[in-house]
């Protein structure tokens, strides 16, 4: 093992404890807060159809799939390399999650078994060349037309800083333009970006909402006059949400 490997080893196997929350009550309050956000991802981003074959990929303690679940979806897995979240994704009744390398086990699962992979904040803890492999990984485990949904730290943010280095484990940042490069070169096309906006779901989000819509056209005015253009696609948020899918060949 490596030193690089070493020190992950240390924070990964302890995750929940030093980390995220470390009772499965303060999992479960996390898992409500967290609710509206997910739900909307789902309804806008996942087929309809519940028997499509889902792979979340460091999937954690199954937040996402715990919703997906819960909205009638079958055909759910979910890998984690981390033994603490595994344990926790099996008390909140995920018994499809297991503990994974995704380096050493993704490329050995089948080819074109699955619809959509689910990549949420975990590509930036990979080196650049471990990303690619990842990345063709998927690629390749996917159906023809197959769906990659990522979640990753934004290089173009307001406080582009404080998620990338909010954890000693990330490695990479990304803009538009270096996702776009790197996936396109992994055989996936009709890349699209959005931003990690707040979700209206009460008086005190749709403040944030409002706040969020003000502070975002501010810097859009200084994009603009820095390069000439009115960055109307302009992603700011701390993280970026991409969607893309496999080449049909």
């Amino acid at each position: 093992m490596t030193n690089s490997q070493n020190y992950k080893q240390k924070l990964y196997s302890s995750y929940i404890t030093y980390v995220s929350s470390s009772t499965i009550e303060n999992i479960k309050s996390d898992l409500n807060s967290r609710k509206p956000y997910i739900e909307k991802l789902i309804k806008d981003l996942i087929p309809y159809n519940k028997d499509v074959s889902i792979l979340d990929i460091g999937c954690g303690h199954g937040a996402f799939l715990y919703f997906l679940k819960e909205k009638g979806y079958k055909n759910l897995k979910g890998l984690d390399i981390s033994h603490e979240q595994v344990s926790m994704a099996h008390e909140l009744g995920l018994n499809n999650v297991s503990h994974s390398n995704l380096l050493e086990d993704l490329p050995k699962l089948p080819e074109k078994s699955y619809d959509v992979i689910i990549a949420f904040d975990i590509i930036e803890h990979f080196t650049k060349d471990e990303i690619f492999k990842i990345l063709e990984s998927s690629c390749k485990i996917l159906k023809s037309g197959g769906k990659l949904i990522l979640h990753i730290p934004n290089g173009e943010a307001i406080f582009s800083g404080r998620i990338f280095h909010g954890d000693f484990t990330h490695e990479a940042c990304f803009t538009r333009s270096s996702l776009k490069q790197i996936l396109t070169s992994c055989n996936f096309s009709n890349i699209s970006f959005y931003e990690d906006k707040p979700i209206v779901h009460g008086v005190k989000s749709l403040i944030r909402s409002i706040i969020w819509f003000i502070s975002r056209n501010i810097f859009r005015l200084i994009y603009m006059a820095e390069t000439g253009n009115i960055g109307e696609d302009l992603v700011l948020s701390s993280n970026i949400l991409c969607v893309c899918q496999k080449c049909v060949k």
